[in-house]
């Protein structure tokens, strides 16, 4: 692709409006400060099991179930939230 067929596509999708409701459900991810420190301390934990081979670092992995809660309520309000278009 040239560089004008990429602007093309790239004007395109700004008209998208699934493209602006990814872009809304992105930054609503990205800003979520409790789903952050929820993916933090799991991504730890496995990651502390893993390399020191320690299954004891596995306490923190019920850590997921907030941030995956969390994940599920942002694009359950992404999607059903129509007055930011």
């Amino acid at each position: 692709m040239t560089r004008f067929d990429i602007a093309e596509l790239e004007r395109r999708a700004e008209d998208a409006a699934w493209m602006q409701r990814l872009t809304h459900f992105m930054r609503a991810v990205t800003e979520d400060r409790l789903l952050q420190a929820s993916l933090a301390a799991t991504v730890a934990s496995l990651w502390f099991a893993l390399a020191l081979g320690d299954w004891r670092f596995l306490v923190l992995l019920p850590a997921a179930v907030p941030a995956v809660r969390r994940f599920r309520r942002l694009e359950r309000d992404a999607v059903q939230d129509d007055d930011w278009l």
